[in-house]
């Protein structure tokens, strides 16, 4: 990989912490360049239409999570699952599960007899992913490793804020904590408290939010 790497005329990254493992692994400063994923996504760059912007849930509703995207190992569904039976038998809250791949059938198994849990399984239109995540107020990232996400920028064309795992290109994209909630560890009960942060402070879900909007 990196025999390859070096004999390119130019590597693009898209993250800083990307960046700075390639320099560290003897690419020259020259031959990188810096494009943050947001970039690549269409509109984001357009101003934003804060009347399209879905309100986040009231004190008194549910407030809506979603995972959503490829059903694979290092996204930490295992971990979510630890988090979310760490919230106990408490009401105040709904997650969706959406997306495709070899952890379906896990899916299924460890979440579908949960009242709290909807799961939609398959694989998401363009379109229905971007309605999926404005009819939500948070969305979860538990993943044990990633250099970035391209889901948080998508969610920030709605106003949705995040909580990620403490990986360096998620917690650069949260802005260390500016833009969303970075779980203390990468642990079950480090999420289940982040989760438990947001639903017991909906201004907060607010004002991190329209931070990531900003941002991105």
């Amino acid at each position: 990989q990196w025999l390859l790497l070096r004999s390119v005329d130019h590597v693009v990254a898209l993250s800083r912490n990307v960046r700075d493992d390639l320099l560290a692994n003897g690419l020259a400063p020259g031959k990188v360049a810096l494009l943050p994923i947001a970039a690549l996504l269409p509109g984001l760059g357009a101003e934003v239409d804060y009347s399209a912007l879905r309100s986040v849930s009231s004190p008194d509703k549910p407030l809506q999570l979603l995972f959503v995207g490829r059903l694979i190992t290092y996204k930490g569904l295992d971990l979510l699952a630890e988090a979310i039976a760490l919230l106990g038998d408490r009401d105040d809250w709904r997650l969706t599960i959406a997306g495709s791949g070899p952890l379906e059938t896990y899916i299924s198994q460890e979440f579908g007899a949960n009242p709290h849990v909807r799961i939609e399984l398959g694989w998401i239109a363009p379109e229905r992913f971007s309605a999926m995540i404005g009819e939500h107020d948070v969305l979860l990232c538990p993943y044990t490793e990633a250099s970035q996400s391209g889901v948080i920028p998508e969610a920030a064309r709605r106003g949705v804020t995040a909580i990620v795992t403490p990986h360096a290109g998620l917690i650069e994209q949260m802005e260390a904590g500016q833009a969303g909630l970075v779980a203390e560890s990468t642990t079950g009960a480090a999420f289940a408290a982040a989760i438990a942060t947001m639903i017991e402070n909906r201004p907060l879900v607010s004002r991190l939010g329209l931070s990531l909007i900003h941002i991105s």
